[in-house]
């Protein structure tokens, strides 16, 4: 079922045929590929779909070389809104009351409910911190804001630690402010660059 998907969609973008050859049917938690093959690996609004994230997070970095990079994006769900149904959501709800809001309140289908997980940036980089592999995690939007305040610095360049706690702060107070005026309606995501350092 699932390679039909993905060989109805490389007809629709009119990819060539020969893309389907390279189709590879595996499960995130067990890919079926050696150790250190990609210098590359991205996961794009796929994480929070597995069986079990943590598994899936040391899969990605176990296939990938040393110095390579895990680009990965997911939605954040400590945020009140759920991307999947578009709706407003408690920030990482009980799945109960979740069936009981979408199904009874809403009257939403709730077929997937009960397999998505919740991701957020902490678990996240939790796991990737536990892990037994080194690696150099990188917020894009953090290290996006780094990178301006050190350009509008007055002086040379001054304490990393500095820097990253005022891009932080700012977007801490952005998200705040984001959240107040977009209450419901916007989701936040985990947008992480991830590379294995050996």
């Amino acid at each position: 079922m699932e390679t039909k998907l993905f060989f109805s969609k490389i007809d629709a973008s009119d990819y060539p045929e020969s893309f389907k050859q390279h189709l590879i049917k595996g499960y995130g938690e067990d890919l079926p590929f050696e150790d250190n093959t990609f210098d590359l690996v991205t996961t794009y609004q796929t994480l929070e779909h597995v069986d079990d994230v943590r598994k899936c997070l040391l899969e990605l970095l176990r296939v990938l070389k040393p110095q390579g990079i895990l680009y990965l994006r997911c939605p954040d769900y400590n945020c009140f809104f759920e991307p999947h149904y578009r709706v407003p959501f408690l920030p990482q709800m009980n799945k109960n009351l979740a069936y009981f809001y979408l199904n009874c309140v809403l009257k939403r289908p709730t077929k997937g409910l009960y397999t998505l997980k919740w991701t957020t940036r902490q678990k996240i980089i939790r796991v990737l911190q536990k892990s037994s592999l080194k690696v150099n995690i990188e917020d894009t939007y953090t290290d996006i804001i780094s990178r301006k305040i050190v350009k509008n610095l007055p002086f040379s360049k001054s304490d990393s630690f500095f820097i990253k706690f005022l891009a932080q702060s700012y977007l801490k107070i952005k998200r705040v402010k984001k959240s107040i005026f977009k209450f419901g309606r916007k989701e936040s995501q985990v947008d992480l660059w991830i590379t294995k350092l050996e």
